[in-house]
């Protein structure tokens, strides 16, 4: 078991109709949102994204103008970063600038000591890559030739 704050299952709001066939909490009521989330679905229906009212396009918020000022005046605990890095994209809490490429704002907050991380996407080396020659194949039908392909998450 960890040492981090459970919360309250969002697909079930605390009641016991919660099976262990649950993909969340498997029976158990509560999770670990730190250790247990791992997709972007998941995290959506437990923090609850709020939509973005400025642009009314989505629930991301930009990293300038109006967009980010918003995302500054909200508690950090109600933050997210997507942020690119070496190997993907993934999704974070709090406010981070460094690689950053969208903000969310969350109904619900994460906790103090939380340390959570949702892959949005993996940059995938192809199998058809030939380090010699630096290339992929033409014919392949994962990178078209590239060499790496993008693997997103569902």
């Amino acid at each position: 078991m960890c040492s981090h704050t459970n919360i309250v299952c969002p697909n079930h709001e605390g009641g016991f109709d919660c099976t262990p066939f649950c993909n969340l909490c498997e029976g158990e009521q509560e999770f670990c949102p730190s250790c247990e989330l791992v997709t972007y679905e998941d995290w959506s229906n437990t923090y609850k994204p709020i939509n973005n009212h400025i642009t009314e396009e989505g629930n991301s918020f930009e990293t300038y103008g109006d967009e980010v000022n918003f995302v500054c005046s909200q508690d950090n605990y109600n933050v997210w970063t997507e942020m690119d890095g070496d190997n993907g994209v993934y999704l974070v809490n709090g406010y981070h600038m460094v690689n950053r490429i969208n903000y969310y704002v969350t109904e619900v907050p994460w906790q103090e000591g939380d340390d959570i991380c949702i892959t949005i996407c993996e940059y995938v080396t192809c199998s058809c890559y030939n380090e010699e020659t630096e290339e992929g194949d033409p014919d392949c039908d994962k990178c078209y030739g590239d060499g790496s392909y993008t693997d997103w998450k569902d």
